[in-house]
């Protein structure tokens, strides 16, 4: 169940991310650059997660058994790759949050133009 519940919440961050990204990029005057510019943000995306993907199986690929045949060892390491993985998206949905507060008290308190 919750393989599934993150391979949702991971296909709707796609949803929601992209669309945003290609607006922008569709935005540019010069309509020749506009696949130039939507082919390197899918490279560069792609090679993004491919590298972050291959430093998670690279930190999980410890051999499934120890010495007494027992798998807790595997199951510890995945507990703690997983972990630092979780506190680390934390972090940065905290800092996205704390950075929109903050811009949007600075907006708030503004004094509006007087016209004379």
């Amino acid at each position: 169940p919750l393989m599934i519940l993150g391979l949702a919440v991971m296909g709707f961050a796609e949803l929601f991310i992209d669309p945003v990204a290609m607006s922008q990029i569709t935005r540019i005057e010069i309509p020749s650059v506009t696949g130039v510019l939507t082919g390197i943000y899918m490279l560069l995306s792609g090679a993004i997660a491919n590298y972050l993907a291959g430093v998670i199986a690279d930190q999980t690929s410890q051999s499934a058994f120890d010495a007494s045949g027992a798998i807790n060892y595997a199951i510890n390491a995945y507990i703690d790759v997983f972990d630092q993985i979780t506190w680390g998206a934390l972090a940065c949905v905290a800092l996205v949050l704390l950075i929109w507060l903050y811009q949007s008290l600075k907006f708030r308190n503004r004094p509006l133009a007087v016209e004379s």
